[in-house]
Parts: structure tokens; sequence; C-alpha cells
């Protein structure tokens, strides 16, 4: 090989070597209204009027060993049932918010100021104590609430 083979060689290792960087990231599900809406027991337009931490407490949340969280409850008042119950006026949200610590590329948590004029839909399914529970999971609670348009 000739000096002039190598040296090259030797660029473009180094190029890779300054222009490729690691990357943090996870796999996120993507979920489509429709199947949000298949595996939700309750779809809603509503609006924050109350939220407060929970009791709950945990040093770890999931598969995010070093995420502690506190459970959440937000209370909405319903404007529109999509699904579920058409007399359904309250419903009662429980998620998780960072305590202290946020994981890189860690849970989707979701927040929602109170008070507020901004109305959400809602993608829930009813946990066994009443309350509801985002369609996408705990881990990445954002993925079942979006923030409705012109609102």
């Amino acid at each position: 090989m000739s000096i002039r083979f190598i040296r090259w060689l030797i660029s473009i290792g180094l190029c890779f070597g300054v222009l490729v960087h690691p990357v943090n990231g996870r796999a996120v599900r993507h979920w489509a209204d429709k199947e949000l809406i298949e595996k939700a027991d309750l779809v809603v337009v509503a609006t924050p009027t109350r939220t407060r931490d929970t009791d709950e407490h945990l040093a770890s949340f999931s598969y995010f060993r070093d995420q502690p969280v506190i459970g959440v409850e937000t209370v909405f008042a319903v404007s529109a049932v999509l699904k579920g119950d058409a007399k359904t006026k309250r419903v009662v949200l429980h998620h998780y918010r960072s305590d202290q610590v946020a994981v890189i590329n860690g849970p989707g948590f979701v927040a929602f100021p109170v008070p507020t004029k901004l109305a959400y839909r809602l993608f829930l399914v009813r946990k066994a104590d009443g309350r509801y529970a985002p369609v996408a999971g705990q881990e990445d609670a954002d993925l079942s609430v979006r923030k409705e348009e012109g609102k």
C-alpha cells in the first residue's frame, strides 16, 4: 500500500470519528387516533379544573429505574364524549410527574395548567378504582392527550 492511500484511510477514519456522534433515544410506539379510539374505554374533550399530587411516591418508574415519580390526579370537566357513556360530565385522570430527577429519553409525562380555558382530547382506559389512565400507558401518557385545535 502506498503512503498516500494510508493517509487517505486515516483521514476518512478521522472524519467518521468526528462526524459520528452517539445518539440517545428510545423506541416510542406511534399511536394513530384510530387505534387510540379502539383501545379506549372513554374518549372525551375536556378542560382540567383541578390537579393534585397523591400520596403515591415511586423510587423508580416502570423500566426507567432512575426515574422517581409522584402520582397525580387531574379532574376534568367534560364538554363532549366521543366514545363511552354520553352522560359523563367529570373525569379523574391518574398519571405521574417527575420527582426532581428527569431521565434523558424518559417517560412522556403530562401536566395541565389550572385554571385554564384549554381543552384536551383524552383517550382513556378505566381503572378498577374508577379513575382513568392514559390508553398509551403511564410511561408515555403524552401520547394519549391531544390539545384541541383552536382552543
